[in-house]
């Protein structure tokens, strides 16, 4: 099977027909939904792992762990 080398470029008039469409607007929206959930569930368990960590911690059999999973969803709430 061969396949084109270059794809064809959309026009902005089919490009702009095609966003006003109600199921793809239906379907962005879902999508955006669903984005948002998976978000919030990935930083509801970050969380819930950053208590373990301190549980962990609170040990002292290692150097803390704590501050750099900090550091990290610091920086996962940023990007």
């Amino acid at each position: 099977m061969s396949f084109p080398s270059k794809s064809k470029s959309t026009s902005y008039s089919e490009a702009a027909r095609t966003l006003s469409d109600q199921d793809v607007q239906e379907d962005l929206s879902d999508a955006c939904r669903k984005l948002a959930h998976a978000m919030s569930t990935m930083l509801h368990k970050f969380d819930a792992i950053a208590k373990q960590i301190h549980t962990i911690d609170l040990l002292r059999h290692s150097a803390p762990l704590k501050p750099r999973w900090d550091a990290l969803r610091k920086a996962s709430l940023v990007s």
